[in-house]
């Protein structure tokens, strides 16, 4: 029984948070414009007098909230990539570098989806790779992060790495931990997969594993 019960669970967690992070995001994006839109569809149903439920009319506004939001994006990402490039978001960086607290979450969240999903240029964590964490015999899957300090090498006579191990299933904070290279394996797969893998508690493995 308690075999089926936590095979059970681990079946539906994936679905379930998937469902939950669906829901919030389509909440998020739909909130500004849902009131508006459901003003303009109560008027077209009065109008055409094609009379429908609140209930009916409030998903249909979530709808097309929805969609003109993902319309909008779409034409704003189109407008910065071909007509504006970089120089409008550098300087939408520098002004919301100006406004305390908001700064320091934005650049934050900017800064480590920059360092694990980049496409373009260096990569500030170049690959996954597993660590003693704790202490042996345990492994932690962290990031190779930069280069070493010849401050810190000095130091000691064996080579180190710096590497970022992050927390989970909140990797916005971690441990930066200066590692020898001899106890430093290279993981097969790349950062994304891993940070999946870390944020999912594990549940999440790569395609090529499952």
């Amino acid at each position: 029984m308690k075999k089926y019960l936590i095979t059970g669970f681990l079946f539906l967690m994936p679905a379930v948070l998937t469902l939950l992070i669906v829901v919030f995001l389509f909440d998020l994006f739909t909130d500004p414009l849902v009131n508006v839109v459901k003003s303009v569809v109560n008027t077209m149903t009065y109008r055409f007098e094609f009379p429908l439920s609140q209930s009916t009319v409030l998903v249909l506004s979530r709808l097309l909230a929805f969609v003109i939001t993902l319309a909008f994006i779409i034409l704003l990402g189109a407008l910065i990539r071909w007509f504006f490039g970089k120089n409008l978001l550098h300087a939408t960086n520098r002004l919301l570098d100006q406004i305390p607290i908001v700064r320091t979450v934005y650049k934050t969240s900017r800064d480590l989806l920059n360092a694990f999903f980049a496409t373009e240029g260096p990569k500030a964590f170049h690959y996954p790779v597993l660590i003693p964490f704790p202490s042996l015999p345990c492994k932690g899957v962290a990031f190779l992060a930069g280069q070493m300090a010849k401050e810190f090498q000095a130091k000691v006579s064996e080579p180190l790495s710096p590497v970022f191990l992050p927390t989970t299933p909140h990797p916005l904070s971690g441990f930066l931990l200066l590692i020898p290279n001899k106890e430093i394996q290279k993981l097969p797969m790349s950062n994304e997969e891993a940070f999946k893998f870390l944020v999912s508690c594990g549940t999440m493995v790569p395609p090529t594993e499952k």
